[in-house]
């Protein structure tokens, strides 16, 4: 009986190359002139021919995983890792298919065991930053982002990424010095434009992220990003035109594009087609089935009123937030959208579950931020303003501008100024205000209120002219221009004294309807009191003290609008408001059939929550104090498979090179990878991109540049191997290749 012995590939036709160096250096010389299947070949050729070269290996898992065959390529990895588990660019290289498998803490051990073989490896210190980063744990992608600096200095990738880190940290000073350094390095000009872009966005600096935008895109025409995050730039600057038509382009250039898609969508909810909103709404579902924003705004309700159950289901979201690498700002919004849902259905105890799960989180992030909301200092704040403004600080602002032409709308948050501005602005005279023209910084340079009664008038005339002439220049059309800030009401004085004839409305809700409202919202860090009934009763509880004693001090007559009054005849108060405004009725203000359902459904909403609200009627009643807990039991914890997954992964403290031995480490995470393989992998790998400065934000939904882009694993394909590698035994790194091979059911090769 004879045995039939399987041969090694031949070398393939046309190529004369001598032994595994020159092999290595002919495949790497196809790889780079895009010649992918000549490379395969000759890697073929070579890994039956050197079946212990890790380099053969390595470099054929560089090419599956270029053609989109990330189990194939992590299985030549694991073979090079066998051959040489000593050899660090073999373990990033399998950390890059792992973050592609959307594992992301598997892949951040394997850079961990690559920095334990060498501690000063920049590209493994590099990528692990952005792991660490796309996980949320962004103080410890700072340490390694800039070690990776340190270790290469010249590198204007990592400058540029220890910005993108930055920038999330909320560090803009710094981040804008690491961004200008990839500028000096010689990084690319138009992707570090983008990203000071971002930056500035981020800041709220819309007209310099706006340039910074258009310096990028003559590099960039066909960046179908660009456009978007340019779009959407326009779009918080009030400049609608211009801002659909970039967003247009967005699109056009690239439908499948999900923040493209979410910011289109904001527009045209915005300016009232709903139908053309609900498009764009679901193309970001369909482009990203679980994009969290996408499913939070379709969860609402926000295009049309339609029955979210009909688009999304709980075990659909419940798996979203199950993915180990969400965010903590993406958990929220799947989390409220969750809690949507299962109201949909009737499961009110359910839904509240959720809602209070994601207001206790965002709640600890502001008050590990120093940011949570202090209701004593608010009562105190609150009464210094009633104590500073009297009727007679407000007499003799006759050389002050009278602000005629300004209406500003006030009120509890999500009590309906910004609905109501929104039917105000189809009017062919009205114009809406963008975030621009915040009263804030006024406020803060007059000192308001303390400074109120000794007021410098020469600078509140100069302060007041500059505003009043940018609002005028941006909306010249405009015979009344809107400012729907809800929290103007804190500054009425200073609006009373500064814009005499400045029209004044405020709008009136329900106190458990407007309460709950915006604790089931993902409201930005703006109302920090949303995240606890306690503290949304206080807050209401001030917010009427306040509105209290402006009806019995400004000169300026205040109008009232009443919600529910609108929600049931709107029409009626629309036309009363315009005649108010010195307005005739234009039949284009009518809210149509989608907005009319959303405020309609929006009445009497607490009513099935009523059990849950026990704290919200105490402190709305003024049964309990500020230093009163309320009686009301916990709530019932969530599932286990919700609350078992950490809003964020746990921050380690900052690791100095070495990192601790393997031996040290849990071997859990190796038990994952069955499941890696039994998983639907992508037919392409996710690309890794250039590193572009991320997006967020925990902020408005519709607003933050935060959302948008994802820093990609650097070096932008997997490292190439050395030609001649040096097999040095490691015992710790044998160990972790021995375990990996064991989970994906594969040994050394024969």
């Amino acid at each position: 009986m004879s045995t039939k012995f399987e041969m090694p590939p031949e070398r393939p036709d046309g190529e004369t190359y001598h032994g595994l160096d020159g092999g290595l250096k002919a495949a790497m010389a196809h790889q780079k002139a895009g010649r992918l299947d000549r490379a395969e070949a000759i890697c073929a050729h070579l890994t039956g021919q050197y079946p212990n070269s890790g380099g053969a290996h390595n470099l054929t898992g560089v090419l599956g995983y270029l053609q989109g065959r990330p189990l194939e390529a992590m299985e030549s990895f694991s073979r090079a890792l066998t051959a040489d588990p000593s050899n660090p660019a073999y373990h990033i290289n399998m950390a890059g298919v792992l973050r592609t498998l959307k594992r992301p803490a598997l892949a951040v051990d394997t850079l961990k065991v690559a920095l334990t073989i060498d501690a000063t490896n920049a590209d493994a210190h590099h990528n692990l930053a952005v792991l660490l980063r796309e996980m949320g744990r962004l103080s410890d992608a700072e340490t390694h982002a800039r070690l990776a600096c340190h270790l290469k200095p010249q590198s204007p990738a990592y400058a540029n990424h220890l910005g993108v880190v930055l920038t999330r940290l909320g560090r803009y000073d710094e981040a804008r010095t690491a961004l200008d350094t990839a500028l000096d390095l010689g990084g690319d000009p138009s992707l570090v434009h983008k990203n000071l872009g971002i930056l500035l966005a981020e800041q709220k600096r819309l007209s310099e992220a706006v340039e910074q935008f258009r310096l990028a895109l003559p590099r960039r025409a066909d960046d179908a990003e660009l456009h978007g995050l340019l779009g959407d730039a326009l779009h918080r600057m009030g400049q609608l035109a211009e801002a659909e038509q970039e967003l247009t382009q967005a699109r056009d250039l690239n439908p499948r594009h999900a923040e493209v898609q979410m910011a289109l969508g904001a527009l045209l909810a915005q300016t009232g087609r709903q139908p053309e909103a609900e498009q764009a709404y679901r193309a970001a579902l369909e482009a990203r089935p679980d994009h969290p924003r996408a499913l939070y705004h379709v969860a609402l309700r926000a295009v049309g009123g339609e029955d979210a159950t009909a688009h999304l289901d709980i075990a659909a979201l419940d798996a979203a937030l199950s993915e180990e690498s969400l965010n903590a700002s993406d958990r929220r919004y799947l989390l409220y959208a969750a809690g949507e849902v299962l109201a949909a259905q009737g499961d009110f105890d359910g839904a509240f579950a959720r809602f209070q799960t994601a207001n206790d989180t965002r709640r600890k992030e502001l008050e590990a931020k120093g940011m949570a909301f202090d209701v004593k200092a608010h009562h105190e704040a609150v009464q210094s303003i009633i104590d500073h403004v009297k009727p007679d600080a407000l007499s003799g602002g006759d050389d002050l501008p009278d602000g005629d032409g300004l209406v500003f709308l006030v009120g509890m948050p999500q009590a309906g100024a910004r609905t109501l501005a929104a039917a105000l602005e189809r009017h062919t005279e009205v114009a809406v205000m963008n975030e621009n023209y915040n009263l804030a910084h006024l406020a803060t340079a007059l000192g308001y209120p303390l400074n109120f009664s000794a007021l410098d008038r020469d600078k509140a005339h100069t302060l007041a002219t500059e505003y009043v002439s940018r609002v005028r220049a941006a909306y010249p059309s405009a015979k009344r221009v809107i400012d729907p800030t809800a929290s103007n009401f804190l500054r009425l004085g200073l609006i009373g004294l500064l814009f005499p004839k400045a029209k004044i409305i405020t709008v009136r809700r329900n106190a458990m309807d407007c309460c709950l409202w915006a604790f089931t919202r993902n409201i930005n860090m703006s109302w920090p009191f949303s995240h606890r009934l306690t503290d949304l009763g206080w807050y209401y509880l001030e917010h009427e003290r306040l509105m209290a004693h402006w009806h019995l001090t400004l000169p300026t007559r205040i109008e009232t609008v009443r919600f529910e009054d609108f929600a049931s005849e709107p029409d009626r108060v629309i036309r009363t408001v315009l005649r108010d405004l010195d307005l005739t009725w234009e039949k284009d203000c009518t809210l149509d059939i989608h907005a009319l359902s959303a405020v309609r459904q929006s009445i009497g909403r607490w009513n099935p929550y009523r059990s849950h609200l026990i704290p919200l009627m105490q402190a709305l009643s003024g049964e309990l104090t500020f230093d009163e807990p309320s009686t009301q039991p916990a709530p019932e914890p969530l599932d286990d498979e919700v609350v078992s997954s950490p809003v964020e992964p746990p921050v380690e403290p900052p690791m100095e090179p070495p990192v601790e031995p393997l031996a040290q480490r849990p071997a859990w995470s190796l038990a994952e990878l069955p499941k890696v393989i039994g998983a639907a992998a992508p037919s392409r790998p996710v690309p890794l991109p250039p590193i572009i400065l991320p997006s967020a934000s925990d902020s408005a939904p519709n607003s933050s540049a935060a959302a948008w882009s994802l820093a990609g694993l650097a070096p932008s394909r997997p490292v190439a191997p050395p030609l001649i590698a040096e097999t040095v035994t490691g015992e710790e790194a044998s160990r972790f290749q021995e375990a990996l091979g064991r989970a994906l059911g594969f040994g050394a090769p024969a």
